[in-house]
């Protein structure tokens, strides 16, 4: 009887592996935790992010504030750049830097950062200002670079960088490929009216639209209506797109982290004093921003412009192209099923002595 029994208990696992609704639903993959996440370059001034920045290539700041509501924690870095770091008035007021080019010089003039910098590469610093939490440096450091007044250094100066932790061309890869997937969803087309687009959804847990960014560009307002605790996407088209002075509201208790617009296709997104109500993925473009800000991620190319980012992180659940099962899950079901067979074909009931078939 305990072979039956054990044969059921391997079948129910290969079972609940192969289930779909036990299937890994992806979200954000490596941006997760990020509420800035670009492939490329950065350049913004004036301007400040709520949550941690990663970018793959090169990044331009001045008077920029990184992670102003996360936590401080020694050893945290909520600045991690893949090529290099030149900054006039950085202020990371609760973590560290890491700067991953072992080639190119960063420069940070007059920063104000708590954690500790860490660069592979040549460092110039000036213009006073401090770095908390210690220094690596792999190439050559410059300190009071011009004479323009030296940095204040606490902890120790060594020479022992740390990698940023992310390989953003897998990233964008992996970034990439949802996006087409996610883009190529069946859903509904919002209604729209007068340039007011109206996208209502009931589906206590995805609600799936496509919207042309033709009419986007056009639109005076965009309401998105969803449950709440519900995933809502927001397929957009076309290569070219723009936002443009309306405004966004979610109604019906969906939130700012249960909604992700993905723009699958476009190389160029412009957003021209829009606040933009939940994440954005855009894996091809280069997003410029005009005195405007998301609540959420922003995934993109690159970014520039007077664009402020707030944290609130994705949390909504979303299909992955790698929800088909593998064939190690297969496998699992045909030998939990084996397993069965086998344990119901040994089993024989126990015949008394005096059975006259014994």
């Amino acid at each position: 009887m305990s072979r039956i029994f054990n044969g059921w208990k391997c079948f129910l696992i290969a079972v609940a592996g192969f289930c779909p609704a036990a299937m890994h639903a992806s979200n954000l993959g490596a941006a997760e935790g990020f509420n800035t996440f670009i492939f490329g370059d950065i350049n913004q001034n004036n301007i400040d992010a709520q949550g941690k920045i990663a970018a793959g290539g090169n990044v331009t700041y001045s008077n920029f504030m990184v992670g102003t509501d996360l936590s401080y924690g020694v050893g945290t870095y909520d600045l991690i750049v893949g090529g290099s770091l030149t900054a006039t008035n950085l202020n990371v007021p609760h973590g560290g830097v890491v700067i991953g080019s072992s080639t190119g010089t960063s420069t940070l003039l007059d920063p104000t950062i708590a954690g500790g910098v860490s660069t592979f590469g040549n460092l110039r610093l000036g213009q006073y200002g401090q770095i908390v939490n210690g220094l690596e440096v792999g190439g050559t450091l410059a300190n009071n670079y011009n004479n323009t007044g030296a940095v204040s250094i606490y902890g120790a100066t060594g020479h022992t960088p740390i990698a940023t932790g992310v390989d953003f061309a897998s990233a964008q890869n992996a970034l990439t490929q949802e996006s087409l997937y996610w883009g190529s969803l069946p859903g509904s087309a919002p209604f729209v009216s007068y340039g007011s687009i109206t996208a209502t959804g009931t589906n206590p847990t995805l609600n799936v639209f496509n919207l042309s960014g033709t009419v986007l560009a056009s639109a005076d307002g965009l309401t998105i209506y969803a449950p709440s605790g519900s995933t809502v996407l927001l397929n957009i088209s076309g290569t070219t797109d723009s936002l443009s002075n309306f405004q966004i509201n979610l109604t019906g208790g969906v939130d700012d982290n249960h909604v992700l617009y993905n723009f699958y296709q476009a190389t160029s997104i412009t957003d021209n004093n829009v606040s933009i109500e939940g994440s954005l993925l855009a894996p091809y473009a280069a997003f410029t921003g005009n005195n405007s800000h998301i609540n959420g991620t922003l995934i993109a190319n690159s970014l520039s412009g007077q664009f402020e980012q707030h944290q609130y992180l994705f949390q909504g659940d979303l299909p992955s192209t790698s929800s088909t099962p593998e064939a190690s899950t297969v496998t699992m079901l045909i030998t939990g099923i084996c397993l069965i067979a086998v344990g119901k074909s040994r089993f024989r009931p126990r015949r008394d002595s005096t059975d006259p078939r014994a």
